[in-house]
């Protein structure tokens, strides 16, 4: 089945110049609307894009700084490295005789009257590098007012005069010399 199509000739007369005035204003400020709008929306495309410019700018100082400065942090981390070698290499190039010549002399260290032993066999330590070792001695300490335990312990000079005696008392004597690098 066909479906029927009316054509129809309507006749527009020609519009006055007053409604064509009109229409070409309406116009003209559409387009210009436009390219307002258009000329906006590039402003700011453009301002994005100095801005993104500026950041690119920025980030690329910042990473340049950080490299400079991890530059000059490994320069010296490498400096450090080579004087601590170069501090290694001096000190092994020198013969253990030669870095230390500790000697010990040895001595009668004297305590006084109120101690028991009077006197104790002690060494001092000359030399380059040289270092002690000492050994805490206990050694009595004379007293009227107090009785020793363990009286039997006491060498036989000291049995008579057990009440003198009142406690142990240490004494720090130097008893070796060893060299040392440190």
């Amino acid at each position: 089945m066909a479906k029927k199509v009316r054509w129809e000739l309507v006749y527009d007369p020609m519009p006055n110049d007053e409604s064509f005035d009109r229409f070409a204003a309406a116009d003209h400020h559409a387009t210009v609307n436009l390219i307002q709008q258009r000329d906006e929306q590039q402003q700011q495309r453009d301002e994005q894009q100095q801005w993104r410019h500026r950041e690119e700018q920025q980030q690329w100082r910042h990473r340049n700084e950080q490299q400079q400065r991890h530059h000059h942090h490994q320069q010296q981390q490498q400096k450090r490295d080579e004087w601590q070698q170069r501090r290694y290499a001096d000190t092994l190039s020198v013969t253990a005789s030669e870095a230390c010549n500790c000697t010990e002399v040895p001595l009668v260290y004297n305590l006084t009257e109120n101690h028991y032993p009077k006197e104790l066999m002690s060494v001092t330590c000359s030399g380059n590098l040289c270092k002690t070792a000492w050994y805490s001695v206990p050694v009595l300490l004379k007293s009227n007012t107090q009785q020793v335990e363990n009286q039997d312990d006491l060498p036989d000079e000291l049995q008579q005069n057990v009440n003198h005696w009142r406690r142990f008392d240490s004494v720090n004597i130097t008893v070796a010399c060893y060299c040392s690098i440190r």
